[in-house]
């Protein structure tokens, strides 16, 4: 296909439109078929949507649709419908349809006609495209009530008349269609969602634009033909009936069929949900809803809702998102009707809403929330919190029960009623013999092998479990029980209270830390991320010194009781095989690292429990990735605050099998390279600084170790490894870089020259966040050609692309000076840095305050190779710098003379008078 440019090809599609709605009008169905096609792919284009064409367009394909109606040609007048559909849907039209009454009369006499053709296909199609006429961007500013009322009533009647035939009742096929692919739905399928689409559209226009209905509604609501007139002050009353007529006739029996499991049940019962959100929405008086209700809740209509509610497949699918959310709200309308009389009515809609979104499993397993216990009354608040709940829940039974139904098996039901209804009579008044009866009650629990079947979220219970100064296995389930809470908690205030009463809990009594301690192993992650929840809360910050210093107490506590804890469990698995402790190794290690981070102290980590860990990642098979990780943050942490005669330094870089372990991770993904990098440059940093000795090392080839420096991921820690390196000059580290040359461990003339290309590379490159560390390398690269190499110091500082390097150093000369030194006092002259040594001369010049130190350096531009680039006015200017700079070092000489001699004065008068005085 040729290149077109944009106003060509808009010309071109311009005149193939006019030519094609002109040439449709012909009575050649083989042309009209192939016009209506080439249209279709039109709309793809962005030029073919103007305000003139579309509504142009619009009457053309509406006068072929009547053609093709009047030749009985029903496949090309369903092509015909779909590109009308196209053209509707259109912004342009959207912003013209107010004002096209006569278009819109002529669309509503097509579909009126159409729907007596006796054709599924042709319903279908024609459902769709009243539907789409039905959306309040498509109406015009006057609505002709009564025939769009008549069209309605026309198209349901032909519904019924489909829908009546025994060959379409569904069968096993149909209900297990699980075709995620929506166009391949069975055509009954498609037919009752597009009727049902019309009600809710239909419904949405009356309640929407009650301004643009005019006319009383006028319609034949019997098979019969008999015409019923309803001139009632409220048109959206006849709606609703004439809906709920065709609800209770056609779609819900058709409905109840399906298997609301299966795909086609689903989104059946989807579009059924719509029409009833629609009919609620619209301010109805439940009274004359009841009768249908009453009908729908007796055929079991919470169960079909509640299947597509917690089916979360159907959520995934476009257009279907709010599946989950329009149950709930279908579902609360619906418990509406039977609980209005409540007085705090609004209060419990809330609840119900909310505990309808929480409810996400089966009814059968809903039923066990009712054997939990909830809190009292005077203790709860309006979150979603088991109460609310397991009322949602009692509701639902109720309400079915009035209906003669069961949500389910009342056998299964009845067991979780009997416990609810015990758990929350009324509490017998304490008398004296309380602490008796405690007594015998704390020794019972001590032996229950089921705590939470006796059970209370309640303070009371909290408080109660730790008065008794020895550990319980009772108490270490509640207290357990309340973090788990405070994890779940949606409402901050709850949340605030909670977090209060749980540190004034850990902050005062004694055998809670240590029921905390004791719990943390086999309630790990939990423990850990309530403890990081609580410190981080707003609650915590605000406390005053003391809770915070016990609160410290606890976490160094927690700390060595988990060491103590691991180092058994690295001790066991690093001889025999054992997988049970592996979450615990991970949180433990994650856990002490945060706690360390926490309380800011000088850790004192135990040398022993290093070893370990290194034993351990020694044998390891990578098998626990996760755990692995934390090993190596672990030992960088170590590593880091190693202040003892450096000994985690020696325990890690003297095991040779940990040296391999290291290297397996850097040929592994990139969490793990990351990682290493970190510890390995914590590792060198620490070798370098103490001046330490390594007999073993890690091997890293050049090429791996430039694609480091090439990686955003690693790119830091490659330069700071880098730089560590230089600092040593490559000698006796622990991390060494082969050559890129076979056999040869030394780095070669032509691995430094690599090493050069990518740190200019990096530098040229400019990210702000290393460009610190990158400069720094590169100046300590350089001078350590210099000394082991002169030809290739000749060769980059001749280097043509140089000038690349220095130019991006032109903005901060003061930063980079020592670089462009390098350069202008070597004793070649690049000459592609001419212009960048002219460019750096005129930069000093504007910038002489700076660089009044610099009068050696300054005098070495002036008089060196560079000197014939620059112009007379900068050697002008440098040469005044240079004079200015000599005065201002005379007169500060002076003046530095001037005051040893003031002070010398000083001195001899207070000695002349101290031996005056003396004498």
């Amino acid at each position: 296909m040729p290149n077109i440019e944009g106003g060509e090809l808009a010309k071109t599609t311009k005149r193939g439109r006019e030519l094609l709605f002109e040439a449709i009008s012909g009575k050649n169905e083989l042309l009209t078929e192939t016009i209506v096609c080439c249209l279709l792919m039109f709309m793809h284009s962005s030029f073919f949507f103007e305000k003139c064409h579309v509504l142009y367009g619009m009457n053309i394909i509406l006068d072929v649709a009547s053609d093709l109606l009047n030749q009985k040609n029903w496949k090309l007048l369903c092509l015909t419908f779909d590109l009308l559909i196209s053209l509707t849907s259109s912004e342009k039209y959207s912003l013209a349809a107010a004002t096209q009454y006569s278009l819109f009369e002529q669309a509503l006499t097509l579909i009126e006609k159409s729907y007596k053709v006796h054709g599924p296909q042709v319903l279908l199609a024609v459902n769709k495209f009243f539907n789409q006429f039905l959306k309040k961007e498509c109406l015009p500013f006057t609505i002709p009530s009564s025939k769009l009322f008549a069209i309605l009533h026309m198209s349901m009647k032909r519904l019924l008349q489909f829908f009546s035939s025994h060959s379409h009742v569904p069968g096993k096929a149909m209900n297990d269609h699980e075709n995620n692919n929506i166009e391949n739905l069975p055509l009954e399928v498609k037919l009752m969602i597009s009727g049902m689409n019309i009600l809710c559209s239909f419904i949405r226009v009356t309640k929407l634009c009650p301004s643009k209905t005019k006319e009383r509604l006028l319609c034949e609501l019997t098979e019969n033909g008999d015409k019923s007139a309803y001139f009632l002050t409220n048109s959206n009353f006849e709606v609703i009936q004439t809906c709920i007529l065709a609800l209770d006739r056609i779609f819900v029996p058709y409905c109840f069929l399906l298997n609301s499991i299966s795909l086609t049940g689903k989104l059946s019962f989807y579009h059924l949900i719509q029409v009833l959100l629609a009919i609620f929405e619209n301010s109805v008086d439940c009274s004359v809803l009841m009768p249908f209700i009453r009908k729908l809740i007796k055929a079991k209509i919470f169960n079909h809702i509640w299947n597509v509610k917690i089916d979360g497949s159907l959520s995934l699918i476009n257009d279907y998102e709010d599946s989950s959310s329009a149950c709930c709200e279908c579902l609360s309308y619906l418990l509406n009707c039977f609980i209005k009389e409540n007085e705090n009515l609004e209060t419990e809609m809330s609840f119900i809403k909310n505990s309808l979104a929480q409810l996400n499993c089966s009814l059968d397993e809903c039923s066990s929330v009712l054997s939990q216990k909830c809190a009292y009354l005077n203790h709860m608040t309006n979150s979603v919190d088991l109460y609310s709940i397991q009322v949602t829940f009692l509701y639902l039974c109720y309400v079915s029960y009035l209906n003669n139904t069961h949500i389910m098996n009342s056998k299964r039901l009845i067991p979780h009623l009997i416990y609810y209804a015990t758990c929350n009579s009324e509490t017998i008044n304490t008398t004296s013999i309380i602490m008796k009866m405690s007594a015998i009650m704390w020794d019972m629990l001590s032996k229950i092998t089921s705590p939470v079947k006796v059970y209370t979220h309640h303070e009371a219970l909290l408080w109660w479990c730790f008065r008794n100064p020895q550990f319980n296995s009772y108490s270490s389930f509640v207290l357990q029980t309340w973090m788990k809470f405070c994890l779940s908690y949606d409402d901050d205030l709850e949340l605030h209270s909670t977090f209060k009463l749980l540190l004034k809990l850990l902050t005062t009594i004694d055998v809670a830390q240590e029921t905390f301690l004791r719990q943390f192993e086999s309630n790990s992650e939990i423990s850990f991320y309530f403890l990081k929840s609580i410190c981080d809360s707003e609650v915590y910050k605000n406390e005053n010194s003391n809770v915070k210093e016990k609160m410290k107490s606890l976490i160094l506590a927690l700390v060595q009781y988990i060491k103590n804890y691991l180092v058994r469990i690295l001790a066991i698995k690093n001889h025999i095989e054992e997988k049970s402790e592996d979450n615990f190794l991970s949180i433990g290690l994650e856990c002490i690292l945060w706690c360390y981070g926490q309380i800011h102290v000088n850790p004192q980590i135990d040398m022993k429990f290093i070893f370990h860990v290194t034993n351990f990642c020694s044998s390891s098979d990578f098998e626990n990735e996760i755990i692995l990780i934390h090993c190596l943050k672990f030992l960088h942490f170590a590593v880091t605050k190693d202040e003892r005669d450096s000994q985690a330094w020696f325990i890690i870089t003297g095991n040779t099998r940990f040296i391999s372990f290291l290297q397996n991770c850097l040929a592994m993904h990139q969490q793990f390279v990351n990682e290493v990098l970190i510890l390995l440059v914590a590792i060198v940093n620490h070798q370098t600084v103490g001046r330490l000795k390594s007999s073993s090392y890690v091997k890293v080839s050049l090429k791996q170790f430039c694609k480091w420096l090439n990686n955003s991921r690693t790119k830091f820690m490659s330069f700071d490894l880098l730089n560590c390196l230089l600092d040593v000059e490559f000698d006796g580290t622990f991390l060494r870089i082969n050559s890129i040359e076979q056999n040869i461990s030394l780095l070669t003339r032509n691995d430094l020259r690599i090493l050069v290309f990518y740190v200019q590379n990096a530098m040229i490159l400019g990210d702000p966040a290393l460009e610190k560390i990158i400069f720094m390398t590169f100046r300590k690269l350089l001078y350590y050609i210099s000394k082991t190499d002169s030809s290739l110091e000749n060769h980059i500082m001749l280097q043509p692309w140089v000038k690349l390097v220095l130019e991006s150093r032109l903005e901060d000369i003061y930063a980079s000076w020592d670089l462009f030194e390098k350069w202008f006092t070597y004793k070649t002259e690049n000459i592609t840095l001419d212009e960048i040594m002219q460019r750096f001369a005129d930069e000093i010049l504007t910038k002489p305050q700076e660089l009044i130190k610099s009068k050696h350096s300054i005098i070495k531009l002036y008089s060196g190779v560079y000197k014939k680039c620059l112009s007379k006015e900068t050697k002008v200017a440098l040469k005044e710098i240079m004079d200015a700079q000599s005065k201002s070092n005379i007169k500060e000489k002076e003046e530095n003379n001037l005051v040893c001699e003031v002070e010398n004065l000083v001195t001899s008068y207070i000695s002349h008078n101290s031996v005056v005085i003396n004498s």
